[in-house]
């Protein structure tokens, strides 16, 4: 009798042990999953876009924060021009010179070519003025259209084409809508 119960409290310490082991690698299992999500939640910025896991903080050696942004601006600045048209532009007739003043600001890098179309059902029919390359720092106050319209006043939309000053390649294009009346 006596060995049963020893061989019985032998069975319950290796049954201890067992659950005891068990209870550890809930544990690790539990911590690993507690790890995995917390550095998910650390890279996802919660709109599907992933922050990537190699990133650093600080900037490239051999440039400071004040060059980098430099560098930024003047790309950005690249980009960008300024626009400058009369909106409401008079024609006396529909062969005269009108106000157009158009202004290719100093501050912009490029040639502007300025095009404008009558706009017809919210499309851009036909093509009643283009002008020649203008330079940064230069204007058209009054020019005649290349279509003789009658009296009335037209919607049309104004594209400004900038072109680069040295290759003279197509860089962009910005519009504008207007509204020319033409008195007579």
């Amino acid at each position: 009798m006596e060995e049963m119960k020893e061989a019985s409290k032998e069975e319950k310490k290796e049954g201890k042990q067992g659950n005891g082991k068990k209870k550890w690698l809930i544990l690790i299992l539990l911590l690993i999953l507690l790890g995995s999500f917390a550095a998910w939640k650390l890279f996802d910025t919660g709109d599907g876009l992933a922050m990537d896991p190699d990133q650093s903080e600080g900037t490239l050696d051999g440039l400071s924060e004040a060059e980098i942004q430099k560098l930024l601006d003047d790309k950005v600045a690249e980009g960008q021009f300024m626009l400058n048209i009369n909106t409401r532009p008079v024609f006396k007739n529909g062969t005269s010179k009108g106000t157009l003043r158009i202004e290719n600001n100093p501050q912009n890098r490029y040639l502007m070519v300025v095009k404008i179309y009558l706009k017809q059902d919210e499309k851009d029919g036909e093509k009643i003025y283009e002008s020649g390359a203008i330079r940064p720092g230069n204007k058209i106050e009054t020019a005649q259209l290349d279509v003789a319209l009658k009296k009335g006043t037209y919607p049309v939309t104004a594209y400004f084409e900038a072109y680069d000053m040295k290759t003279k390649e197509f860089v962009g294009k910005a519009a504008s809508t207007l509204s020319i009346t033409i008195k007579e």
